[in-house]
């Protein structure tokens, strides 16, 4: 029986030595010698453990050697990272949160895609400047304080759809002087001594009179007789409905601009509708 045994343990020795290569070499290598009996299974435990031992120790000798005897979590960063521009004091990490740095550094520093450029002014007259009589200019940076005082307004009762703004009230001599109530929010500016307005209904009273029947239409006049049209359904040189020209006088506005007191001809004439410069001309 004990012949039986010790025939059957050798069978199976074999058998686990191909399973485990590693530990095949050791055995081979280290060839331990079982003394005693045969059958004293402390001996053959114990050699086994030998030459499990003897392979651990073989395959640590063959890492070891294979990395220069150095491990790869104690080599110095420099090394690992040698040939790069990152300079890491201690640890992987590191190199993480520089590289993070460099990336937010360079997106803080490119151009935004979606920056809007600034709007470009529609003025065509700077602050302070004297524009020559019969030239409009148009003046967006000027402010209620740079426009001077409030002098007109029209319509004269209720809401204003135009102001006059006047920065010499007291002077009879051509200044600069301001329109309000365009829907572009830029003030117009003109040189003048005096400046009026006058409304739909007088104007039809005076065009349509017999004594002007033979003065010539100026722009102002056609361009009435268009809004006119469309506004109160009436012809040519056919006065506004009482019931409807209060819709004209609401946002239309003639404006006379003089450059001198008592100005009979050389005068210049505006026709002010809903937010807008319909017309100018000299008279």
């Amino acid at each position: 029986m004990r012949t039986l045994g010790f025939i059957a343990v050798l069978a199976l020795l074999p058998a686990c030595q191909m399973g485990l290569p590693a530990v095949q070499n050791s055995v081979e290598n280290t060839a331990p010698v079982v003394t005693g009996d045969p059958s004293n299974k402390t001996d053959l435990a114990a050699a086994f453990e030998q030459a499990a031992l003897a392979a651990q120790v073989e395959a640590a000798s063959e890492k070891k050697n294979l990395l220069g005897g150095v491990n790869p979590k104690n080599l110095p960063v420099d090394a690992v990272l040698a040939g790069t521009d990152i300079e890491v004091v201690d640890g992987a990490s590191v190199a993480d949160k520089d590289t993070k740095s460099n990336v937010i550094t360079i997106a803080a520093n490119a151009p935004k895609a979606n920056k809007k450029a600034p709007k470009k002014s529609r003025s065509t007259v700077a602050l302070g400047t004297v524009l020559p009589f019969g030239t409009v200019g148009i003046s967006c940076e000027a402010r209620p304080k740079d426009m001077g005082e409030r002098v007109d307004k029209f319509p004269s009762s209720g809401a204003a759809a135009w102001q006059i703004y006047d920065t010499d009230p007291s002077s009879i001599a051509p200044r600069t002087q301001f329109i309000t109530g365009f829907k572009d929010g830029c003030a117009r500016q003109v040189t003048a001594a005096l400046i009026l307005f006058g409304s739909p209904s007088l104007h039809e009273f005076q065009r349509y009179s017999k004594a002007r029947a033979k003065v010539s239409w100026s722009k102002a006049d056609n361009n009435y007789e268009t809004i006119k049209s469309r506004v109160c359904s009436v012809g040519r040189k056919k006065p506004c409905p009482t019931g409807k020209v209060g819709k004209l006088e609401k946002h239309m506005a003639f404006v006379s601009v003089y450059k001198q007191f008592g100005d009979a001809t050389g005068w210049l004439e505006l026709l002010l509708h809903n937010g807008k410069l319909e017309t100018q001309e000299l008279r």
